[in-house]
């Protein structure tokens, strides 16, 4: 059975389905590529949710450690994890590498494996010379789509990130920073006191200050003020009775 699958054109057909499929993925994951390399000149605007995730990524990185990120890896690990259809846009980049070396495998194998079973010669050149167009075919149409590669994205993605996104994380911290200080700074002058002036009125009261603290202290001195007081009330009285006495 495996020698009538051989020997009919079944084994072309599949081989060319390989090929479209390798050329396809490439084509495919070159304009991805393209497109990621565009956004990422600037990752505000991008719309690409994995890209948008990236930029999170690394800016509670930078936060986190002070600036001290290592991009290249970040990235790397980042875009390892990119699907496109379902399949990780690393190996899709080279499918049609696997799509080549699978066609010519099948090319040579079947031919071979004809030729050991006495199957006509022809049948066996033309399997092998069909894999081996196939897989040329495969090499040429992937390098002629290797223009937007993923390395180029890694280049754009660590170039803004380690300049463009850094300097405004910088400035923005850098922003804060100030207006902590200066919030502090205007904090400290409201909580400051205004010393009492002194005035040339103090110059007056003090004589009167120092009199009543003298009398607070001596109880002695208040006594004897209150003596005088009375001396001058009795003084009073006599010369007003004396007064009534004349001119009654």
């Amino acid at each position: 059975m495996l020698i009538e699958f051989l020997s009919s054109s079944a084994i072309l057909y599949l081989m060319s389905f390989i090929c479209f499929i390798g050329v396809f993925g490439r084509f495919l994951a070159s304009r991805r590529c393209a497109r990621l390399s565009r956004e990422a000149k600037d990752l505000i605007l991008a719309r690409d949710v994995s890209l948008k995730q990236l930029r999170v990524r690394f800016e509670s990185a930078y936060r986190l450690n002070h600036g001290q990120v290592n991009t290249d890896v970040l990235v790397r690990c980042h875009m390892e994890d990119y699907r496109l259809l379902g399949v990780s846009l690393v190996r899709l980049e080279h499918i049609n590498l696997a799509a080549a070396l699978l066609c010519l495998i099948m090319g040579i194998s079947g031919s071979g494996y004809l030729f050991v079973n006495e199957v006509n010669i022809n049948i066996c050149v033309r399997i092998l010379f069909s894999g081996l167009s196939l897989s040329l075919t495969a090499l040429l149409l992937g390098a002629l789509l290797n223009t937007n590669t993923l390395n180029t994205v890694y280049l754009k993605l660590i170039d803004y990130l380690e300049h463009s996104l850094s300097a405004r994380l910088l400035a923005e911290q850098e922003r804060k920073n100030s207006v902590s200080a200066h919030g502090g700074m205007r904090d400290d002058l409201f909580m400051q006191k205004d010393e009492p002036v002194e005035t040339a009125l103090r110059v007056y009261h003090d004589p009167l200050s120092e009199i009543a603290a003298t009398i607070e202290e001596d109880p002695s001195a208040r006594i004897k003020r209150q003596l005088a007081d009375m001396d001058d009330q009795m003084i009073i009285d006599i010369l007003r009775q004396y007064l009534d006495e004349k001119l009654g």
